[in-house]
């Protein structure tokens, strides 16, 4: 099995309030094969925020893959249920802590990346 990395975050609200109780749902989009033949092709992890607003998932890593070609979506939802944010294309590059904002920053280079290394395996 792949290995997993924490993302986390904290929803808030446009005032700027704490959200208790809504949800951060992770979806795998894509398919790739993992060490040992491992294939994963469909995946979708959630957490409910905690009274501070506070969320974190595991998530499988991207960066081990052969391909390189999957990705997550993260979708945010708050109490009522309503999408209040949707991230698409992130690309775990390895197992480690990482804010959702930071992720969102560096997942382009990282797909980048994986796939050029993918290429010369």
């Amino acid at each position: 099995m792949p290995s997993e990395a924490v993302v986390y975050g904290t929803m808030q609200s446009a005032p700027g309030v704490k959200v208790v109780g809504g949800k951060a749902v992770a979806t795998l989009a894509g398919s790739d094969i993992f060490d040992g033949g491992t294939t994963i092709t469909t995946y979708q992890v959630e957490a409910t925020t905690n009274d501070d607003g506070e969320w974190e998932v595991p998530l499988i890593v991207n960066g081990e893959g052969k391909d390189a070609t999957t990705t997550w979506t993260v979708e945010l939802f708050d109490q009522f249920a309503k999408s209040v944010a949707k991230h698409t294309g992130l690309f775990i590059a390895g197992p480690a802590r990482i804010d959702l904002g930071d992720l969102r920053r560096a997942s382009a280079a990282n797909a980048a990346n994986a796939k050029s290394a993918a290429a010369v395996r």
